[in-house]
């Protein structure tokens, strides 16, 4: 029995190596802060939304347009006015290849926090796979790390 059972053992680390696939993924939060930086020039300085969705993963090219994109600029310019600045504060890792952006917006009559979901890695690049703002911050979360620099968006 003991030997059947040293025989079973080895048998399964023998297999092991074939029924599991171990991927890691490594993350720059700097860099995808410069990838997505891109996009946001795009979108919010030059008001290219068909620049803006090219830059953008596949995931929210299949989801808005660059009308879309148009309508959305509008309204918060409606709102707030024109944008002074925009800059990157804090990130949250997430799962797989995916993370956060957390982006504070200051206006002429006001401040949007905006949040960007982002799929990539280091070595692949990051884009932005959605987007939403609104006028207060976003939740605290004991994961998400602010930046200690200024990453504007120029």
């Amino acid at each position: 029995m003991k030997k059947a059972a040293q025989s079973l053992l080895l048998a399964f680390l023998i297999l092991l190596p074939f029924g599991c696939n171990v991927q890691t993924v490594t993350h720059d939060p700097v860099k995808a802060v410069s990838d997505t930086n891109g996009f946001l020039k795009a979108l919010y300085l030059e008001e290219n939304y068909p620049k803006a969705l090219s830059l953008a993963d596949v995931q929210l090219r299949q989801s808005v347009t660059a009308d879309d994109l148009r309508e959305i600029v509008a309204g918060i310019k409606q709102r707030c006015g024109s944008l002074k600045t925009l800059r990157a504060d804090s990130y949250l890792m997430t799962p797989g290849s995916t993370m956060e952006l957390f982006y504070v917006g200051t206006y002429e009559t006001g401040t949007l926090y905006h949040r960007l979901v982002l799929v990539g890695d280091v070595s692949s690049g990051y884009r932005v796979a959605g987007v939403w703002y609104q006028a207060e911050d976003y939740q605290e979360q004991p994961l998400r790390r602010k930046f200690d620099q200024d990453l504007l968006v120029k």
